[in-house]
């Protein structure tokens, strides 16, 4: 028998007001060529009943509502805990505004399949809008500064042919090796969103176990290309305040060292850029991450203030 056939994979997938994303996501994994799946979708406070939406074109998904919007974490934990109980051998992680290639689970569990000390496994992500060119395959971070670089980014991503082992794999299409998940423990939820995966990633490297990205498997995501900056007053927020925590946790030199390096890139100029442009959502944004971060301030409370 084949071994990967015994391998059970629990997809979760969060849905928050975006029925018509979600139901072409889950058009696609119908194709997937590997059948040993379970579909979770979180309703993760939708303002309208879209969980029965999704449960008539798809009764077989387990479906899973919550009140009020968990964020990425809160409603990802929800769904990893629910595979957990099943007893899934691993959990895939999906952004509900992705496509997924008909090969591209299959792919993921034989790579995880081949080396039990790989924790976690990604795809090529290419842009929806531009289907050939690279989001990224995989990603490193200089924990110096907390930069980001996204490998293969805005390239036709050809040249990777090889499996390959970074730092992180993005949130958005992540295979979890359900067995770690248990050692090292779920998502940090004082996140609520961005950083998390990076963190949980750090957290199994630094127990010795391997984030790899597979050139086999491809999904698109739903971002503008070229990219555009969208982001706005509480997604910066969460990014600045979630950057300080992370580096936090897994930067090995002076923490206070590290703020004060980095305090004109991610603190002063982008004030200094919120006041010319009178944006004082923006303003708030860098001030209440630093403020917040050093009372201890996590989660989705802030929200009310913008």
């Amino acid at each position: 028998m084949d071994p990967l056939k015994n391998s059970s994979v629990s997809i979760v997938i969060l849905n928050w007001n975006c029925v018509e994303d979600t139901l072409k996501c889950l058009d696609s994994l119908k194709l997937s060529t590997y059948e040993n799946v379970s579909i979770q979708v979180i309703d993760n406070g939708s303002k309208e009943d879209e969980g029965s939406v999704i449960k008539s074109r798809y009764p077989e998904v387990i479906l899973t509502r919550v009140k009020t919007n968990q964020g990425f974490v809160g409603g990802s934990n929800i769904g990893i805990e629910k595979a957990i109980l099943e007893g899934a051998t691993y959990i895939l992680l999906l952004n509900s505004d992705t496509v997924v290639d008909k090969d591209a689970i299959g792919e993921m569990v034989a790579v995880a399949e081949s080396d039990q000390e790989i924790a976690a496994v990604g795809s090529k992500v290419f842009f929806m809008e531009n289907p050939k060119i690279l989001m990224h395959f995989g990603l490193f971070v200089d924990l110096s500064t907390s930069h980001i670089v996204s490998d293969g980014y805005d390239t036709t991503g050809e040249n990777f042919r090889e499996i390959k082992e970074y730092d992180f794999v993005g949130g958005c299409c992540i295979l979890l090796r359900t067995s770690v998940v248990k050692e090292i423990g779920l998502l940090d939820k004082r996140f609520f969103a961005y950083f998390e995966e990076t963190d949980w990633c750090f957290r199994a490297k630094e127990k010795g176990y391997k984030i790899v990205g597979t050139p086999l498997a491809s999904i698109w995501h739903k971002v503008p290309y070229p990219p555009i900056d969208k982001r706005g007053a509480f997604q910066q927020y969460l990014v600045t305040r979630n950057r300080l925590l992370f580096t936090k946790k897994h930067y090995g030199g002076s923490f206070v060292w590290y703020v004060i390096r980095t305090l004109k890139s991610y603190f002063i100029l982008p004030v200094l850029k919120s006041i010319k442009q009178r944006s004082f959502n923006g303003l708030k944004s860098y001030l209440f991450a630093y403020w917040d971060y050093f009372r201890g301030n996590w989660g989705f409370s802030r929200k009310k203030s913008f």
